[in-house]
């Protein structure tokens, strides 16, 4: 990490989200948010395509928000650390709105890229070769922000990257697909010039 971080002078690894909102508390205010470089990573693939200029480094891997759950009315609620190959092995998202979601990730990077990239990583990253985020538009899913709670929907107006998800200490917490998609049925087609375009 030290070659792709060279600023980098300080890592945390929180267990808890009252650690990770204690991290936040420290190296971010709402005065003045880039008064400590810092950055959030999980799966860190983005990390080869930006070199960002970050003295802290939040890793929140093992914080409590990875893995898929569906509420009593049917929502399905997606950790934002769970990976892209978590989500494709779960059976209740490979059933989701006819099995879209699984054909959108089959498609998304290497086998072994799909084990490390991160559901939240891949909706606020913003790449234009990001798949999920525009299954995740026609599903109306909504986000959870971290510390406050706030939940919101994914912008409809085309405002991609969604670099602006998240505000100076946020974190993206859970990503929420309405119940009234999962007995649905839809399709995913990559239409591209090349496999990976």
């Amino acid at each position: 990490m030290a070659r792709l971080l060279p600023s980098a002078t300080a890592y945390h690894q929180p267990k808890t989200l009252t650690e990770l909102d204690r991290l936040l508390g420290t190296y971010t205010t709402r005065d003045n948010p880039e008064i400590r470089p810092l950055l959030l990573l999980a799966g860190g693939t983005s990390l080869a395509f930006s070199r960002p200029d970050a003295t802290t480094v939040i890793d929140l891997t093992d914080l409590p928000i990875k893995g898929c759950s569906c509420d009593p009315d049917g929502a399905v609620r997606m950790g934002a650390v769970t990976t892209i190959g978590d989500m494709e092995r779960d059976p209740m998202i490979s059933a989701f709105c006819g099995g879209i979601l699984r054909q959108a990730t089959d498609t998304l990077a290497s086998t072994p890229l799909r084990n490390l990239i991160t559901i939240g990583g891949n909706i606020a990253a913003g790449y234009a070769w990001c798949d999920l985020p525009v299954v995740l538009l026609a599903l109306d899913a909504q986000y959870e922000l971290f510390p406050s709670g706030t939940i919101h929907n994914l912008p409809q107006d085309g405002s991609i990257p969604f670099r602006r998800l998240t505000g100076p200490g946020e974190v993206i917490l859970q990503v929420i697909l309405n119940a009234r998609f999962a007995a649905a049925r839809g399709a995913f087609i990559d239409f591209a010039r090349t496999s990976t375009d």
